[in-house]
Order: structure tokens, then sequence, then C-alpha cells
């Protein structure tokens, strides 16, 4: 087999893996707890990898969801 074709195998297993751990609302809403956020909702879905985000009174924070964990990003709310 080829280089070339090794690694488009490669690359191709790498994308279906991160589709397959794409995490969902659910696993956002369990990540998060009980009663942690008035109201979230997913942002951004691009199938190997989903933005989420959540509304605090004071603060908003968004989320990246990759590889079945979430990665907390804070946004400033202007006032």
């Amino acid at each position: 087999m080829s280089l070339v074709k090794k690694f488009w195998i490669i690359i191709a297993i790498i994308i279906l893996v991160l589709i397959v751990t794409n995490p969902g609302p659910k696993a956002f809403k369990e990540y998060l707890g009980e009663g942690q956020a008035l109201q979230t909702r997913r942002v951004y879905n691009w199938l190997i990898f989903s933005v989420y985000e959540t509304q605090l009174p004071f603060s908003n924070h968004q989320y990246l969801g990759i590889f079945m964990n979430f990665f907390p990003r804070e946004i400033k709310v202007s006032e």
C-alpha cells in the first residue's frame, strides 16, 4: 500500500473518531449538572466538534465539545 493511501486512511479514521465522539446536548447537560445555567444551547455543530453556550445572570460561557469532553471559554457581557 502506498504512503499516500495510508495517509488518507489515517485521516478518514481520525475524522470518523471525531464524528463519533462529538458530544450531544444530553452530554452537555450532564457535564453542567443540575441547575447550573438558566439557558443552554448548541451554537454550532460542525459534526467533528460542537460549540455550546450557557447564559448566567452576569456572564455567558461557551464550551467546545470534542472527543466527549468540554473545554470552557468565558464570554464578557457588554453593559
